[in-house]
């Protein structure tokens, strides 16, 4: 059962356990899970300081009060810090949101054109096919029409890679546990990535349940372990972990902010890293630092829609020189809830 703050004042104050003031320090997020107002660290300090009145004499009172005191303190800035805590992940929640609806939006507008312009590209793919049939083999005309259709075929692929950005295809996610599925993912990358790219995949966990989808899964994987290679120039390791984490987030239901556990799947990198002006776009649709012929902008951006779409989260951390390191962090489904809902 876990210590109050009173249970904690009496272990510091009375029995002088040293390990009761730090772990004052550690209420900081129950502080942050139930909202707790300012006013009521004063309420919790009196109720400390009655609970050990029958401990107070004349001989030891200038100690107990400078031991309470060294409590408060305690208290005090582990609500600072709480406080300080609330309002970042607030701010990040309404920065997400917001980029949230734009992202929406961006992708409603990208999917009716890019919709608009498979229907164009059909027609020029198979006519180009058609004619090259007739050409002369190695001639001139033959080139032109090869030319056409590397375009064509690099233009079909921008297109469905903004379709599938801007809506879903194939099944829904649902609950399942991950880390089984991640080693399938794993073992079906390593057999085609090149000989020269490794994959390192380190589970510290086993039965977590999250809402995730299979196919999905592979292909943010095998988005983000592309980017990851052509980072270190098409050669090194790229570190996938899996761990359970607590993580502070708001409840979208009520609206209070809660440490909930999570599992964390990191995919790291030993490449260049990003600078901060390009690590800031680089979530952003056709963002990109490659040329045209390299890289269409859109992985990591596909990336993100697919993470969303398991109420999950995505972030990158990266710096010049230092590699570049995403962290998708899920909510775990605790107990068999998710697998009979999933079933029935």
């Amino acid at each position: 059962m876990k210590k109050t703050y009173v249970d904690l004042v009496h272990d510091f104050v009375r029995d002088g356990e040293e390990a009761a003031l730090a772990a004052i320090g550690d209420l900081r997020e129950s502080l942050i899970e139930n909202e707790t107002p300012i006013e009521e660290l004063v309420v919790m300090h009196e109720h400390a300081m009655l609970a050990l009145a029958d401990e107070v004499s004349a001989e030891n009172f200038a100690e107990i009060v400078a031991r309470t005191s060294t409590c408060f303190a305690e208290l005090a800035l582990a609500y600072s810090l709480a406080d300080l805590t609330k309002k970042t992940l607030l701010d990040r929640e309404r920065r997400n949101d917001r980029e949230r609806q734009r992202l929406e939006s961006l992708g409603q507008i990208a999917g009716g054109v890019a919709h608009e312009f498979n229907n164009l590209l059909q027609p020029i793919l198979g006519m180009a096919e058609l004619a090259l049939e007739d050409a002369q083999p190695g001639g001139e005309l033959a080139e032109q029409l090869g030319a056409i259709l590397d375009c064509a075929h690099k233009a079909a692929a921008i297109v469905r890679g903004v379709l599938s950005s801007a809506r879903k295809h194939g099944s829904e996610p649902g609950p399942a546990p991950l880390a089984p599925q991640l080693r399938k993912a794993v073992q079906f990358l390593s057999a085609v990535l090149p000989r020269e790219i490794r994959l390192d995949l380190r589970v510290e966990c086993d039965d977590e349940i999250v809402l995730f989808e299979a196919g999905e899964l592979s292909q943010a994987l095998l988005n983000l372990v592309r980017n990851a290679a052509d980072a270190m120039g098409g050669k090194g390791t790229v570190r996938i972990t899996l761990k359970r984490r607590q993580r502070q987030s708001l409840d979208a239901t009520s609206g209070r902010l809660a440490v909930t556990p999570c599992l964390a799947l990191a995919i790291a990198d030993d490449g260049a890293g990003m600078a901060p002006e390009v690590a800031a776009q680089a979530l952003q649709p056709f963002f990109t630092t490659k040329s045209s012929s390299e890289g269409t902008g859109l992985g990591l951006s596909i990336v993100l829609a697919i993470v969303d779409g398991w109420n999950g989260t995505l972030e990158l951390d990266t710096a010049p020189g230092a590699g570049t390191r995403v962290l998708i962090a899920l909510p775990v489904i605790e107990g068999d809830r998710g697998l009979e809902k999933d079933s029935s």
